[in-house]
């Protein structure tokens, strides 16, 4: 059985059409096309990458782009690890999983495997550190209210006269001082 990167390259060459052409008129870079025709899918991004530059280069050249990306898929792609809830369409699932996706007694859905991915990230790990933030600055608050000291008191030595800086008596000379001069008080 001939490999996905045998058939492009022996089509290609069939075609007469060199690399640069290929690039030019697919806009996939000579790299992405060199590590295609020699079945090396490992220095692509991601293997949505790899599909989709599949389907691209095969129909440029004119073959069926589906027997390719199944072949892909069954060979190449790393065992995708998805985390979902089954019935969260927001979020994708490899068949394999839907396969193995069982709903519980209720009719809710049921967890599958977990992967770290954007989607759970901001669905799920957000909302919860933001909860944890929350829950330490209450807690920071509680313990600097339960230490004894309010809002603007001083820290004194045993002995030591306590004035508050925001709520203290103003000095005598204020209230020696007659605001309109030459009157009788």
């Amino acid at each position: 059985m001939e490999t996905i990167g045998q058939l492009f390259r022996t089509t290609r060459e069939r075609k007469e059409l060199s690399l640069s052409q290929v690039a030019a008129a697919t806009r996939i870079k000579i790299q992405h096309i060199e590590s295609m025709e020699s079945d090396d899918f490992s220095r692509m991004a991601a293997a949505a990458y790899a599909r989709g530059f599949i389907k691209i280069y095969a129909e440029y050249l004119g073959l069926n782009p589906e027997p390719l990306i199944r072949q892909y898929t069954e060979s190449h792609a790393p065992q995708e690890v998805a985390s979902v809830l089954v019935d969260d369409p927001g979020l994708s699932q490899t068949a394999a999983d839907k396969d193995r996706a069982v709903e519980d007694s209720s009719g809710g859905a049921t967890w599958t495997n977990l992967a770290l991915t954007p989607g759970v990230i901001r669905r799920i790990l957000l909302p919860v550190g933001l909860i944890v933030v929350a829950v330490l600055i209450v807690s920071a608050l509680m313990k600097a209210l339960q230490s004894g000291n309010q809002v603007g008191e001083v820290d004194a030595l045993p002995g030591d006269e306590v004035v508050s800086p925001l709520l203290g008596d103003p000095p005598d000379a204020y209230l020696e001082v007659d605001p309109i001069p030459g009157r009788q008080p």
